[in-house]
């Protein structure tokens, strides 16, 4: 009876000790078509490939690399997919070329940040395996870190980036704008004045006052530009200083001979 006994337990279990013996025996990137086949026991479905395999990480691991990504990348997600950066970066230059040096900072860190956790993920759990979609990621990451690296650059070496956000640089635009409208033809007003003639000595110091309001913003626009200004932002502060010089030495040449009306 007891042999009975022990004949029926075995004829139970072995099969089950069997199956469990061949049971997660297949390696990572090897298919698969459940988790109880991988070694990892984590058998998923490939981005772009329709077939599934088993991965290097196990699914806990997996998980937290997940919520990494989906993390570190929706920044980088609101904007569409990765290929249309480039196009919504130059949305944020103005008409001239100039950029937002916090801004491109911020684009280019948060790029960073993403890469960081798509390649820390799928060299974990891929290794050398990475399916054509996650490495088609990766690889646009990758291009567009580089194009923003190179943007930076450009934009200082051209004298195009400025340090301040884009809000504040067009805030000193418009000042630019409502102080230096009338530089050309006050200054051509200017230069047709004869030295030895009387003239307006009160438009000549409103022409002088105006030309130091033009001066004093083009001036604040140029010193927020990294490491220097592009020379047609320095010629435009040259411009105003010429014009401001011109008004206060005529105004004192007037004064001087006593030719003011």
């Amino acid at each position: 009876m007891d042999k009975l006994i022990w004949y029926f337990i075995l004829a139970v279990v072995c099969p089950t000790l069997s199956t469990a013996s061949f049971a997660q025996t297949k390696r990572a990137s090897e298919d698969c078509a459940n988790d109880d086949e991988c070694e990892t026991g984590n058998c998923v479905q490939l981005k772009q490939e329709s077939k599934t395999v088993c991965l290097y990480c196990e699914q806990d691991d997996y998980d937290d690399y997940w919520e990494d990504v989906q993390d570190s990348c929706k920044n980088l997600d609101e904007i569409g997919r990765y290929r249309d950066l480039q196009s919504e970066l130059q949305k944020h230059a103005n008409s001239r070329g100039e950029w937002s040096l916090p801004f491109l900072y911020f684009r280019r860190d948060i790029n960073a940040k993403c890469l960081t956790a798509r390649s820390t993920r799928e060299n974990s759990c891929w290794k050398d395996k990475i399916d054509d979609g996650h490495q088609d990621e990766i690889d646009d990451l990758k291009e567009l870190l580089n194009m923003i690296e190179r943007l930076i650059n450009d934009s200082i070496r051209e004298g195009k980036a400025y340090k301040v956000d884009r809000e504040q640089f067009d805030e000193l635009l418009e000042d630019e704008e409502d102080n230096c409208e009338d530089l050309g033809d006050n200054f051509e007003w200017l230069s047709d004045l004869e030295e030895d003639a009387p003239a307006d000595c009160s438009r000549i110091s409103s022409v002088a006052d105006s030309a130091q309001d033009c001066r004093e913003v083009r001036k604040s626009i140029v010193d927020v530009f990294q490491d220097r200004a592009s020379s047609e932002r320095m010629n435009a502060l040259k411009e105003a200083e010429a014009a401001e010089s011109e008004a206060k030495r005529m105004l004192e040449l007037k004064e001087g001979k006593d030719l003011c009306t």
